[in-house]
């Protein structure tokens, strides 16, 4: 878990998230979004000020427009999911 970090995380590649689960396997909330959708705009905003406030609870955030095959992978096929 990580302590006193206020951002969330942007996953790059698959590579990069995979890497991310083994390290915060015990928590890790992961928010599926696009830049091109308001309701993801909002999803982000609201997941950032839940990150600010919960500092020990482990955010990421995934641009499925951006890195391809990991929401296909959860079976998310709309965007904001929060997983």
């Amino acid at each position: 878990m990580r302590s006193g970090v206020k951002m969330i995380e942007y996953v790059k590649s698959s590579e990069h998230f995979e890497d991310l689960k083994t390290k915060n396997n015990d928590l890790l909330i992961v928010l599926f979004y696009t830049d091109t959708s308001d309701k993801s705009k909002m999803a982000l905003k609201v997941m950032e000020e839940f990150s600010e406030d919960n500092k020990d609870t482990y955010v990421c955030a995934v641009n499925a427009a951006k890195v391809k095959g990991i929401h296909t992978i959860y079976g998310i096929s709309t965007v904001p999911t929060v997983l």
